[in-house]
């Protein structure tokens, strides 16, 4: 199980990485920042992030507004 914006999701077998993550809740990833373990992982290191039982990953937004 994995902590993604303070809620427990289940690791299912086809989520590898953050990249398989990002695509699994249909987000645009020019639109968006991703937290692992406390550390900010750069767009390019997404798919060779592999995701573990017990990680915590925080998904930030960019809203445009004026």
């Amino acid at each position: 199980m994995i902590e993604v914006n303070g809620q427990k999701k289940e690791l299912p077998p086809d989520l590898i990485s953050i990249q398989d993550l990002i695509g699994d809740y249909q987000l645009d990833e020019r639109t968006v920042a991703v937290e692992y373990n406390g550390s900010i992982i750069a767009r390019q290191g997404w798919s060779q992030t592999i995701l573990r039982d017990g990680d915590r990953i925080e998904i930030i937004r960019f809203v445009g507004g004026g």
